[in-house]
C-alpha cells in the first residue's frame, strides 16, 4: 500500500522544486546608465546625505585630477540621496537620483580649450554657482584600484 503512494509524493516533491520565485530586482531609482563612461571616482555626503559617482569616457580618466584638459573630455557626476539597505542593518545605498551634471571640453573662440558645464537633471537652486561646480568636479582624483 505504501508503494502505491510512492511516486505521487515523489511527483509533488518534483513539482514543488522546479518552481521558482522571482529574484528581487534592483529598484529603478539605483539604476543610473552612464552610456558607456567609466568610473572615475565615487564619495558620500554625510551631513546632506548623498553618494556620488564620477564617470568620464577615456579622455577624462586620463585627465582626471590633472589641470591641463584637452578637448573631447566628457564628465558626468550623478548624485544620489542615501536610503537605509533593507538586508544590511545601518548600511546605506543609492536611492533617488537627485542631481547629473555634465561637464565637457570642448575648444574655445581662442583656440584654447573650453569647459561647458550643464545641469542635466536637478535643481539649480541645490547647487552653487557654474563655474565652482565645474572647479569642483574637475579636481576630482580618480580611485586608485591595486
Amino acid at each position: 500500500m505504501k508503494m502505491k503512494y510512492c511516486p505521487i509524493v515523489l511527483f509533488v516533491l518534483l513539482a514543488t522544486a522546479c518552481s521558482r520565485e522571482k529574484a528581487p530586482a534592483p529598484a529603478p531609482e539605483d539604476i543610473y546608465n552612464s552610456e558607456g563612461l567609466t568610473v572615475i571616482t565615487s564619495s558620500f555626503n554625510s551631513s546632506r546625505q548623498t553618494m556620488s559617482t564620477l564617470y568620464g569616457n577615456a579622455a577624462a580618466l586620463k585627465a582626471a585630477g590633472d589641470s591641463i584638459h584637452q578637448p573631447g573630455e566628457d564628465y558626468r557626476l550623478v548624485t544620489w540621496k542615501q536610503q537605509s539597505h533593507p538586508l544590511w542593518f545601518g548600511s546605506n545605498k543609492n536611492g533617488a537620483v537627485t542631481t547629473v551634471e555634465r561637464i565637457t571640453i570642448t575648444v574655445a573662440a581662442d583656440g584654447k580649450p573650453g569647459i561647458d558645464y550643464e545641469l542635466v537633471q536637478g535643481k539649480p537652486a541645490d547647487l552653487p554657482g557654474r563655474k565652482e561646480r565645474a572647479k569642483f568636479i574637475l579636481a576630482q582624483r580618480p580611485s586608485v584600484f591595486p
